[in-house]
């Protein structure tokens, strides 16, 4: 076996946090992102909940006439809303892919039917 004098060793790795298990960190490792929501608390049941209270999201405005304040009703908020629709859509995958460009070499297989085409001239010769 030949080695190489001037490469250093790699250090040995150990785990600095004894109470995490290798397969925690392993979970971690697929998405990250995911793993760090999940431990704040920003779970997929949490999403929806916030969803549905924007999706059902009411606003109350606030006027000054001659120096009184007065409050509104409770109004639709169809700003809040709408983005949410939009959120919504986006998360289950109903919004448009953005335009790609694709290359390569492609092959296509012509199937020429004979009765079809028969078909076609026949339809010629009515007209």
């Amino acid at each position: 076996m030949v080695t190489n004098p001037t490469r250093k060793k790699s250090p040995k790795v150990t785990n600095p946090n004894p109470e995490v298990t290798k397969e925690e960190i392993l979970a971690g490792l697929d998405n990250p992102m995911l793993a760090a929501l999940e431990a704040a608390g920003i779970t997929e049941e949490y999403l929806t909940d916030k969803l549905q209270e924007e999706l059902d999201a009411k606003e109350t405005r606030v006027f000054n006439a001659k120096g009184k304040v007065i409050y509104s009703d409770d109004l639709i908020a169809w700003k809040v809303r709408q983005e949410a629709r939009r959120d919504a859509v986006r998360y289950i995958g109903g919004e448009p892919a953005e335009k790609r460009e694709l290359s390569g070499e492609v092959t296509l297989k012509v199937v020429y039917d004979d009765e079809l085409e028969g078909k076609r001239e026949k339809d010629k010769e009515k007209q």
